[in-house]
């Protein structure tokens, strides 16, 4: 008796493994709600890499111009701002509306907020033949004591804008850009 109580407890584990298992695969592979900004940049790093691109920017901070290039550049952090924005959380799931026209062989979608306490506010898209083009995120903290607003705006294998400020109450505000630009090694 004492044998199959083990067996027992030992197969009640094994299916709870299981099936614990599988519900996180559920929900990794369920559809997404909205656009799927995160696998968009994963997919845009490795054409980066697989490609040899390098990085050439200019950076803006309050009037002061700095530039820099980047023959090895890490894609992951330069691209985790858009990266970052992805609005697909099970809570979210009915926090955006989502628009589309489809205009001169190219669709543009615009994806909004409903909810004011989100930091996405918009992310607008074009393609063409099934293909981004175009993304252009909005990104927007405010609370009592500080505020921030970002424009990001990123063309695939091409180069990314973010512009934005930061303030904080009874403080300055910054002002800052960043224009990169991807280089095609040979």
């Amino acid at each position: 008796m004492l044998v199959s109580k083990r067996y027992s407890s030992l197969l009640i584990l094994c299916c709870a493994i299981v099936i614990s298992c599988n519900s996180v695969t559920t929900q990794e592979n369920q559809a997404k709600t909205y656009f799927d900004i995160a696998s968009f940049i994963n997919d845009q790093i490795a054409s980066l890499k697989k490609n040899n691109f390098s990085i050439e920017k200019t950076i803006v901070k309050d009037g002061i111009v700095e530039s820099k290039k980047s023959g090895s550049p890490n894609w992951e952090k330069e691209l985790e701002p858009f990266s970052s924005s992805d609005i697909n959380k099970p809570n979210w799931k009915l926090s955006y509306s989502i628009d589309s026209i489809y205009f001169d062989d190219t669709l543009m979608i615009n994806i909004n907020c409903k909810d004011s306490n989100l930091v996405v506010k918009s992310i607008s898209l074009k393609l063409s033949k099934q293909k981004v083009y175009f993304l252009q995120i909005k990104n927007r903290k405010l609370n009592s004591y500080f505020n921030s607003s970002q424009v990001l705006e990123l063309i695939p294998d091409s180069g990314y804008t973010i512009v934005g400020h930061q303030g904080v109450l009874l403080g300055d505000t910054t002002a800052y850009s960043v224009k990169a630009r991807f280089i095609k090694n040979n």
